[in-house]
């Protein structure tokens, strides 16, 4: 910064260039009575990445070629992601347990799923909505969630099409100590996809963090 400032925009580990880091921040009493849990607030540590190259059906490529990102991208228009582009942000997220739900609530835009955890199955008169109908369970103490009936239009912000056929299985996994989230999404979509799409991600517990607001101008 012109007053000889250096600001890291993200909480990922890397050394900084010209200045001394902060110290520390402390965890609060409340912070650190929650132990080893997914339920806080978690800060973005690595960027989503493709475990191997999407494989498309022929109409998908189709659809590719035919998108303009000047005129068809969502976002320009502050039209919220859906799943599963709504988690591949560079944003905090949070798990708030609510007994016979978790509410994941993501920073950018504002965004909140709800993860059924009563149900084994997603319920086939379930509304199609952006964020479809989730199902969690626990695998130790990894949080494994289901996703269908996703009722939105586009999977990533490059145009690729998504159908109402397209199955989620998000694997959220805690580290030894506890600071660290790692995450998988395996994606089917026979109507796009010839072979499932697999992403990779992970979150970092920074004490004191908070969700912040977030606002979209579209002028």
């Amino acid at each position: 910064m012109p007053d000889g400032k250096e600001h890291l925009l993200t909480e990922r580990p890397r050394p900084w260039r010209w200045s001394q880091p902060p110290a520390e921040t402390q965890a609060t009493a409340a912070e650190t009575s929650l132990g080893r849990s997914i339920f806080r607030v978690w800060s973005f540590g690595e960027f989503m990445q493709l475990r191997s190259p999407l494989m498309f059906t022929s109409a998908a490529q189709a659809a590719i070629a035919a998108w303009d990102p000047l005129t068809d991208m969502l976002a320009l228009q502050c039209i919220p992601p859906g799943m599963p582009n709504a988690m591949y942000s560079p944003y905090p997220i949070e798990f708030i347990d609510e007994g016979d739900q978790i509410r994941l609530r993501i920073e950018e835009w504002g965004a909140i799923r709800l993860i059924d955890m009563v149900v084994s199955e997603i319920p086939a008169d379930a509304p199609g909505t952006p964020h479809g109908y989730s199902i969690g369970r626990w695998e130790d103490d990894s949080l494994i969630v289901e996703t269908g009936r996703i009722d939105f239009p586009y999977m990533d912000d490059a145009g690729t099409p998504m159908s109402e056929q397209v199955r989620m299985r998000e694997r959220f996994s805690l580290s030894e100590d506890g600071n660290r989230l790692d995450y998988e999404n395996v994606i089917t979509d026979p109507q796009t996809l010839t072979e499932p799409a697999i992403w990779n991600a992970a979150w970092v517990w920074v004490p004191s963090k908070q969700i912040m607001s977030f606002e979209c101008d579209a002028q």
